[in-house]
């Protein structure tokens, strides 16, 4: 009976791992079918359209999605739906102002393609309307697998599945987005059925709902340029090298997907209602630096031969830009657990705000002349500084939060 907890952490990691697995696997073979079928350029294209909308779906988000989960998880069962609700009509709103704007911007980076830039942007905008972290800070995998995921996981392998017959993107698209906006809505249905007299209550002003999230959207949105950036850089200033970074790019989203099980648990654990969540949070802190190591040497090795199996043996990344993504992993896997699970939880959303508006300030400009400089390795070399600033300041951030008077003397 005493390890009934931790068989139920293990659970819970294992639920979440089912998501990650399903749309890595999924993902995967959709873009190698998508770079086989209709070629890099116009898969590049696609993907600055995914990026930009990466980018701009933070502002439709307003970060419900960094701190939304560890909101949910310290929050009593009763008021959760009504919580969630409240975030989806600010959400909707922000949805129908972010998305033109993104569209316009993708369409003349890809320099007029409407595929490329319109539509892949609204599809990937979409995801911004989910119930994904709502769900995990539920602490239930099975909700997030069946009501959230699944849906957008069969319209992603519908549209493999077009564009394998039609060779056309657009195709791969609609499917997508069709996936992604019944997830919405299924998602939607089951919380409000849920909610029950809660959701009858007023809603907060939309000024008072968004000053509540002014910190985790100025941590997402600073943390987003300069992930979104090297991609964005290299299209502009590199072009014929979008492709090859345009792999490394993706493969290294893969490698956030597969970390975000742990990171996922984290968030539920240690903000868990009735526990010592400075307790968590030490141990949540230290094991953090261990799986950040694992995974950014990982990301390094098996970087190149992955990319090369992706692309059918028509590009491949080099270790000279393996490795300094592989420590920019490592320290995106530090900075998710410490920040987004143990900062969030203590209620220093603040320290998030600050730490990654230090290192876009750094980065940003970092990463601009690397692009101009036309070395994709300086480019990952920015890239893994600019995250390394972020996890540094937020491990340091947490050791002080953790040393303060009003709890025990602990360390990370």
């Amino acid at each position: 009976m005493t390890h009934a907890p931790r068989f139920a952490g293990l659970r819970k990691v294992s639920g979440f791992t089912i998501v990650v697995v399903a749309s890595t696997l999924v993902g995967f073979i959709a873009t190698a079918i998508l770079f086989r079928r209709v070629g890099g350029e116009e898969w590049a294209n696609m993907l600055v359209g995914q990026v930009v909308a990466g980018l701009a779906v933070i502002f439709v988000l307003f970060g419900w999605g960094a701190t939304g989960a560890a909101m949910i998880a310290g929050s009593p069962v009763a008021q959760r739906p009504a919580l969630y609700l409240q975030s989806l009509r600010v959400r909707s709103v922000l949805f129908l102002i972010v998305t033109p704007i993104a569209a316009v911007v993708a369409t003349l980076i890809t320099r007029g393609d409407l595929t490329g830039g319109v539509l892949a942007t609204l599809t990937y905008l979409i995801p911004g309307l989910a119930a994904s972290w709502y769900f995990v800070g539920e602490g239930k995998p099975r909700r997030l697998v069946l009501f959230d995921a699944l849906p957008g996981l069969l319209g992603t392998f519908a549209g493999a599945i077009a564009v394998l017959i039609t060779a056309q993107m657009w195709t791969y698209l609609v499917c997508q987005a069709a996936g992604y906006a019944a997830a919405v809505v299924i998602s939607g249905i089951v919380i409000r059925r849920d909610a029950g007299d809660e959701s009858l209550e007023p809603p907060l002003h939309w000024r008072a709902a968004l000053s509540g999230q002014r910190h985790a959207i100025l941590t997402t949105a600073t943390s987003g340029l300069y992930v979104a950036l090297p991609y964005l850089a290299v299209s502009l200033f590199i072009r014929p090298f979008a492709d090859v970074y345009g792999l490394a790019d993706r493969t290294l989203k893969y490698a956030n997907v597969a970390f975000s099980p742990v990171l996922q648990y984290f968030q539920g654990w240690v903000a868990a209602v009735g526990e010592d969540t400075r307790a968590r949070a030490r141990t949540a802190g230290r094991l953090a630096l261990l799986l950040g190591v694992i995974g950014g040497v990982g990301l390094a090795l098996l970087m190149p031969p992955f990319t090369l199996l992706l692309s059918g043996g028509q590009a491949s990344v080099s270790y000279s830009v393996a490795v300094p993504l592989g420590v920019a992993f490592a320290a995106i896997c530090v900075s998710a657990v410490v920040g987004l699970a143990c900062l969030a939880a203590l209620g220093h959303t603040r320290e998030l705000a600050v730490s990654t508006v230090l290192g876009a300030a750094i980065g940003a400009p970092l990463i601009l002349l690397a692009a101009w400089s036309g070395e994709l390795f300086f480019v990952a070399t920015a890239l893994a500084v600019s995250e390394a600033i972020v996890a540094t300041y937020q491990v340091l951030a947490l050791r002080r939060v953790l040393r303060d008077p009003r709890g025990a003397d602990v360390t990370v």
